[in-house]
């Protein structure tokens, strides 16, 4: 009898595993960290598409969709690894709303998506900019808001002799479109030694934006020019200027001196009579030397009105230290502080981002990190000591898939509060070896 009720036990326990259904597989987390929705572009701009997905199972690839059509799509190199920051690009097309659409699979085939909602504008004119488009500077190419150096090529050698009256071999018939002529290629400009700093001051309502630049001298020695970039938080491009003699000046000079823009006067805006509005900016300066070398700097400033000069939300950037020369590999950690908040602990923030961007405004690195330490390049544990970038290792790129340089760079980190404060701060560094 004992037998006979151990048998059935057994098989009741069969029949009850039997017929429970297998657990389904987890979905990929998915952060996006930019474009936020509702960003607008202009026809022909690139957008970035920022995001950060993890999965405890590993991550297979990362698909990009625009109105559900795919238009990227990138693995992760090596073994599917559990956390995989890309930044992925489509350039506007098609003026109205599109639906940007991030897709994460892991290696058991599961999927998760997140997307958001962006609107693109024709440009009518290059010339005369919306009043939502950023103010072109008649010294500044009209091509680009960001500052790339393009290498001086020789015509190739099977070019036709220049005319001036055109025959019939090379008039284009009606059935055939000519070819636009070969584009030069982007090279990364290296450092020149000297000194360059951005100065991004806000108080008592007057607002100062100077850059100081110099190789081997005084302010003004041996350089060309200086760029400065006026950008939001996503790194999105909202004014220019540039300054071919010192002082180098945003809002103009006055006496030899930089003038500054007081709140409530014509003089606070961007230009083409924008007003500035208040919130964070990112001030990026890129000086050219004679010898065309370039040296970076960015300052982030906060904005209000009425002016309120009291700040208690701050992040700061632990490593690369201060001008730090770097070589073969990059440590990258951040620290947040202030009022409500515990930076070690990671109580009162929600997320902090942090990036590494090239000295023309590329990002080439995206991290969005929601516990402490909060590493540039993820630690995949809370409480672990951050992971250090090898550039060997990591076959000489970025986490974009962007080659290192020896060149200068940008450290980017942006902090945010539960309740809504958000604090940001950038520093350089530089790329002297990537052995």
């Amino acid at each position: 009898m004992r037998n006979l009720l151990y048998g059935l036990s057994i098989a009741l326990v069969a029949l009850l595993l039997g017929c429970q259904t297998p657990a389904a597989p987890t979905k990929p987390l998915i952060t996006l960290i930019s474009p936020p929705q509702g960003s607008v572009f202009q026809a022909g701009e690139q957008v970035a598409v920022h995001s950060s997905i993890t999965d405890a199972s590993g991550i297979a690839r990362v698909e990009l969709y625009v109105d559900g059509a795919v238009v990227a799509q990138d693995v992760p190199p090596g073994s599917p690894p559990p956390q995989f920051q890309v930044i992925q690009y489509w350039n506007a097309v098609g003026a109205g709303q599109h639906t940007l659409l991030v897709r994460a699979v892991n290696t058991a085939n599961a999927t998760n998506d997140a997307g958001v909602t962006i609107s693109v504008q024709t440009q009518t004119s290059l010339l005369t900019p919306t009043a939502t488009d950023a103010p072109v500077p008649t010294n500044v190419p009209l091509a680009s808001n960001t500052v790339r150096a393009l290498a001086t090529l020789p015509p190739p050698t099977d070019a036709p002799a220049a005319s001036n009256t055109p025959t019939a071999s090379n008039t284009p018939s009606p059935s055939h479109t000519p070819k636009p002529p070969p584009t030069a290629p982007i090279v990364d400009l290296p450092p020149f030694d000297g000194g360059m700093h951005v100065i991004a001051i806000y108080g008592g309502g007057d607002f100062l934006i100077q850059v100081t630049a110099h190789a081997g001298g005084d302010d003004g020695f041996n350089i060309d020019h200086v760029e400065m970039f006026v950008q939001d938080l996503n790194g999105k491009v909202i004014a220019t200027k540039r300054e071919d003699n010192s002082p180098y000046c945003f809002f103009g000079e006055a006496n030899g001196e930089c003038a500054a823009a007081h709140v409530g006067t014509n003089a606070f805006q961007w230009g083409n009579g924008r007003p500035i509005q208040p919130g964070w900016y990112l001030i990026r300066g890129v000086a050219y030397s004679k010898d065309h070398r370039i040296r970076t700097d960015e300052r982030a400033v906060r904005i209000t009105i009425p002016p309120n000069d009291l700040e208690n939300f701050f992040v700061e950037i632990d490593a690369p230290g201060d001008q730090d020369r770097v070589r073969d590999e990059l440590p990258y950690q951040a620290s947040v502080s202030g009022s409500g908040v515990n930076g070690e602990t990671g109580q009162g923030i929600d997320h902090v981002d942090l990036f590494v961007v090239q000295y023309n405004g590329e990002i080439v690195s995206a991290t969005r990190e929601k516990f402490a330490p909060y590493c540039g390049f993820a630690d995949e544990v809370q409480n672990t000591t951050c992971r250090i970038w090898n550039f060997k290792q990591r076959g000489g790129k970025w986490q974009s898939g962007a080659p290192v340089h020896l060149t200068q760079y940008l450290v980017r980190v942006i902090a945010y509060a539960q309740d809504g404060r958000i604090a940001a701060y950038s520093q350089m560094f530089q790329v002297d070896s990537i052995q």
